[in-house]
């Protein structure tokens, strides 16, 4: 079992990019137990909205049982958001994907809850979701004149195939080792050795996945400035 949510650092500026972040269950209409994964689905948003408050301009809201809005501060923190989400919500077994874009709103930002916006960022993000993309759980819907949307796409299939392949202690351990815990320190929380949690994530092909992440997180930070 990874680490519970660790909370972000209060790093982002409220003159960063508003971004619309939106995900829905995968195949949710053909899960067993409808109710158990609602209640696991709205715990896990509800636990990334106290984790990344610093970064959440308008709450991570669900609008259907299956699915979710908010506004984030910044492209790198509705990524971040959507990354741990999804590596979270795979250890109860729940596929999620994602769609982030800048969310060009015409109304007023609710800061209470990500209900009554609209504007044309929003309908593109939900459109491009609702397109259902099997090769990758990540999409993005970068403003006019953005350059990398191409590399994006690929890159986001390349972390999405890696997580496809790991097995429950293998992705319990990228987690953790994405919320900062050593090898060392996750042996001694699952008591075993530390031999064991490295062969689990050499085995997660982590160094890859870190790669492949750090590729989005940096492009996506380019757009933030």
């Amino acid at each position: 079992m990874a680490l519970p949510f660790q909370a972000l650092q209060p790093a982002f500026h409220p003159a960063l990019p508003q971004v619309v972040l939106m995900g829905d269950i995968i195949g949710s209409r053909k899960l067993p137990d409808a109710a158990g994964v609602a209640s696991r689905f709205a715990a896990a948003v509800d636990q990334a909205n106290l984790a990344f408050l610093p970064a959440i301009a308008s709450p991570l809201t669900i609008t259907l049982g299956d699915e979710f809005q908010g506004i984030t501060a910044g492209y790198r923190a509705a990524f971040e958001i959507a990354n741990r989400l999804r590596l979270t919500l795979l250890q109860d077994g729940i596929a999620c994907r994602f769609c982030l874009g800048a969310a060009r709103l015409v109304t007023p930002l609710n800061p209470e809850r990500a209900w009554g916006m609209s504007g044309p960022g929003l309908a593109e993000v939900r459109t491009r979701l609702n397109t259902k993309n099997d090769l990758t759980a990540y999409q993005f819907v970068l403003p006019a004149g953005a350059t990398g949307a191409e590399l994006l796409e690929a890159v986001a299939i390349g972390l999405t195939l890696v997580e496809e392949g790991w097995t429950p202690g293998q992705r319990d351990a990228v987690l953790s080792a994405l919320q900062g815990e050593t090898a060392d320190a996750m042996a001694a929380r699952l008591k075993v050795t530390p031999r064991a949690i490295r062969k689990q994530l050499q085995g997660a092909d982590n160094l890859r996945y870190q790669h492949l992440r750090a590729a989005v997180l940096g492009e996506l930070s380019r757009l933030d400035h």
